[in-house]
């Protein structure tokens, strides 16, 4: 099995792109799932939703395990002046976060 650099940067880049944050990482794992089925293999999801695959082989078996979800925060409310303020839900330092682009997920 052997990819390309090229390869493993666009599935990082496309993984990288999905929305996913603590709580909602359905979109994410149905991808993973998607991806792992188109190259041969045969993951399935435990109850609490994760997903496992076995790739097989004949050495001593090894465990890789990531998580999906990304660092996020939660509205607390909105400013007058239309900033939003926020509590964390992981563990980013605010000045990590400064400039960059974000995604809100409401109810509706």
């Amino acid at each position: 099995m052997n990819y390309s650099e090229q390869f493993l940067v666009k599935k990082l880049v496309d993984l990288a792109k999905i929305p996913s944050p603590s709580g909602f990482t359905d979109t994410i794992i149905t991808y993973l799932d998607s991806e792992l089925r188109g190259m041969g293999f045969i993951p399935h999801r435990t109850r609490k939703g994760a997903l496992v695959v076995e790739i097989g082989g004949q050495e001593r078996p090894i465990v890789l395990a990531a998580h999906v979800d990304t660092l996020g925060a939660m509205v607390k409310s909105l400013k007058p002046n239309g900033r939003l303020e926020m509590t964390n839900i992981g563990g980013f330092t605010m000045n990590s976060i400064e400039n960059e682009n974000c995604i809100v997920h409401t109810k509706s």
